[in-house]
């Protein structure tokens, strides 16, 4: 439910402004094992989705 109020997107970082996109996704996909699955070296920019406040979502 939490997710679904945000819109992720990958922030752009200097440090990586040479990398093709298969390699942008083996590092978004990267991730090492724990208590949860955690991604590695990714920066997250999470937005608010305006669309969600006018959505009924009681019956979810």
């Amino acid at each position: 439910m939490m997710i679904s109020r945000y819109m992720i997107e990958i922030k752009e970082d200097s440090q990586f402004a040479s990398e093709t996109f298969k390699q942008r996704k083996a590092r978004v996909l990267a991730a090492k094992p724990g208590l949860t699955i955690t991604p590695v070296r990714v920066l997250l920019v999470f937005k608010r989705r305006s669309w969600f406040w006018r959505l009924d979502l009681s019956n979810i």
